[in-house]
């Protein structure tokens, strides 16, 4: 007996879609699972050199580089534009060395705080900021233990470490969830690769399991949290950004390559990562005001590079300068002298030890910074 020809099943009749739309109404599934894609904006001489509109949120971004080539700068423009769009800026500072002038200087929402006797001025978080060192951090978290996730009468270490974290990201996002912090959030880490981890801390011996400490630890936030917050029926959205310092190793080949501090366990999840200076050196020009042979440095120029970009693709390379006002177009440094020029004037005088008025003519110069590796 012959065999008969295959018939084709039907699958996609117009009652079996209809029921599918029923369901996806029924438990909340959206067609469109994504909100409408948006990005942090930094400033136009960032966007010039890297062909970005700055960092994407809702997604997991990084900085990295040797030390002195502009990564806290760029820190601090992404907690400025952070507050002008509305969104809460979560500071990690966990090298103790957040500059709260210089973060005023650029633009950044500071609180200032005047000593009644004194009339000493100090600066710290403003009100549109949340601020963590390391010391807040084992405040909140040294009497938890990480590896039994559960809480200790008196702490078993002398230090926070890197688990504090993630673990207070989580908190926070909770507490977004239940309405006590409604407000989108950025979390900004300074920096990865720096301090313990828990089981290093608790052992007081070598930190070799600082990056499966972070795999782990950061798992669910890069995973899931952050990631998830991007979903259409999501109230809120977050980003992380991250600082990461770098070091130099030779390949087998000779040729060097950057490796990443604290290890490579978040390489993946980050979908933008730039990349400032250079690899065997710190690729640094010093930005050099000169008056009657004494030098001030009122900036730096450098590589500014966007290694990775899974976002939109472009993967670009251009030159950017830091400053004590934050970024600035190497084009445009004119403009800067012209704005600047009293305070650099200023700088000098004070290099010197005399009134401005003193203050000869200026030259200004470009040199390589003798900060040449790390």
């Amino acid at each position: 007996m012959a065999k008969q020809p295959l018939k084709k099943k039907e699958i996609g009749s117009t009652d079996k879609f209809a029921a599918l739309r029923a369901f996806k109404e029924k438990n909340n599934l959206s067609a469109s699972v994504e909100k409408e894609p948006k990005w942090l904006i930094l400033p136009e001489s960032l966007q010039k050199a890297c062909r970005i509109p700055g960092v994407p949120l809702g997604y997991c971004s990084r900085v990295r580089g040797k030390s002195n080539v502009g990564k806290s700068t760029l820190k601090l423009e992404v907690i400025k534009a952070a507050q002008n769009q509305g969104i809460l800026p979560v500071v990690f500072e966990l090298e103790n060395n957040f500059g709260w002038k210089h973060a005023q200087t650029i633009g950044v929402e500071v609180s200032e705080y005047v000593d009644e006797e004194t009339g000493e001025i100090t600066y710290g978080p403003g009100d549109n900021m949340l601020y963590y060192d390391t010391a807040k951090l084992y405040e909140l978290y040294g009497k938890f233990d990480h590896e039994h996730g559960k809480w200790l009468s008196k702490p078993n270490r002398e230090t926070y470490v890197i688990e504090d974290v993630a673990l207070c990201i989580k908190d926070l996002i909770r507490k977004q969830r239940e309405g006590e912090l409604p407000f989108d959030m950025i979390f900004v880490i300074d920096s990865i690769g720096v301090g313990d981890c828990y089981r290093a801390a608790v052992n007081n011996s070598s930190n070799m399991w600082y990056a499966g400490a972070v795999s782990v630890a950061f798992n669910t936030i890069v995973n899931d949290l952050i990631p998830s917050s991007r979903n259409i029926n999501s109230e809120y959205l977050n980003t992380l950004f991250f600082v990461q310092k770098i070091w130099t190793k030779t390949t087998a080949t000779g040729l060097p390559s950057s490796v990443s501090k604290g290890g490579e366990s978040l390489d993946w999840s980050v979908r933008i990562s730039f990349y400032m200076g250079g690899i065997e050196s710190s690729g640094v020009k010093k930005l050099t005001a000169t008056s009657g042979g004494r030098d001030y440095k009122y900036g730096t120029k450098t590589k500014i590079q966007v290694e990775k970009n899974h976002i939109s693709d472009i993967t670009y390379e251009g030159e950017i300068c830091s400053t004590s006002h934050g970024f600035w177009d190497p084009d445009k440094l004119d403009e800067y002298k012209k704005i600047y020029g009293k305070e650099i004037k200023e700088k000098l005088a004070e290099t010197f030890g005399i009134s401005s008025e003193e203050v000869g003519e200026i030259t200004y110069d470009e040199s390589q910074d003798e900060n040449v590796s790390d």
